[in-house]
């Protein structure tokens, strides 16, 4: 469970999904935006490959949608503090 960071400064998220097919990262910006109205943006990086972005707006959505399946060790990678 390493494949994200947050944003220096900011509480945006960046999704490591380099490998990703264009169509997978279609399918799930898809759902993130109809099923949780959670806007994803993408993100190219210098190798040119694609990475969901998603914009401070929408962080807290995403951290409480995420937060109950994250173990223990990785609830630093997001804004919450241990068992919230």
């Amino acid at each position: 469970m390493g494949n994200g960071s947050k944003k220096e400064n900011a509480r945006a998220y960046i999704l490591c999904t380099d490998s990703f097919t264009k169509e997978g990262l279609d399918i799930l910006r898809k759902e993130l935006n109809e099923n949780w109205g959670i806007m994803v943006n993408y993100h190219r990086t210098e190798k040119g490959n694609m990475r969901l972005y998603i914009p401070t707006k929408y962080s807290l959505k995403f951290e409480d949608l995420i937060r109950e399946y994250l173990v223990e060790s990785m609830k630093t990678k997001i804004h919450c503090e241990s068992g919230k």
